[in-house]
């Protein structure tokens, strides 16, 4: 298993050098993982990284899903309805955020970014 991995750095005065930066640890929030992927099963919704355009079916791939990575709760994300095949609606934003409370004790916080996105995460 490798220490680390190597990425390139520019310095002020335009010459490169290349670092070894250490690996983060993986995330061992397995079982919290698993209730999201059956929370979202239950109702048909998919739950993407922050960072992706959910409006655009290339994004919305297995890899930028949050369950694809071992998600802990309080994590930002984004949902999308697949039955609907448009961004999740209020009621399923809300229901979400009821059960996080309720299953782990978080305030969540749900922010919109732009009109047709909804971001869910942790309260700042």
């Amino acid at each position: 298993m490798p220490e680390g991995r190597l990425i390139m750095r520019r310095t002020t005065n335009g010459s490169v050098f290349r670092e070894i930066v250490p690996l983060e640890p993986p995330r061992a929030c397995t079982d919290q993982s698993q209730w999201l992927l059956t929370f979202l099963d239950q109702r048909q919704l998919k739950a993407y990284k922050p960072d992706v355009n959910i409006s655009d079916p290339k994004e919305r791939r297995a890899a930028n899903e949050v369950t694809a990575t071992h998600w802990c709760a309080g994590d930002q994300m984004k949902l999308w309805s697949s039955s609907r095949c448009e961004p999740a609606d209020s009621q399923a934003n809300d229901d979400l955020k009821k059960a996080l409370k309720t299953e782990f004790g978080i305030n969540v916080i749900v922010s919109r970014p732009t009109q047709r996105s909804i971001v869910i995460g942790t309260e700042m």
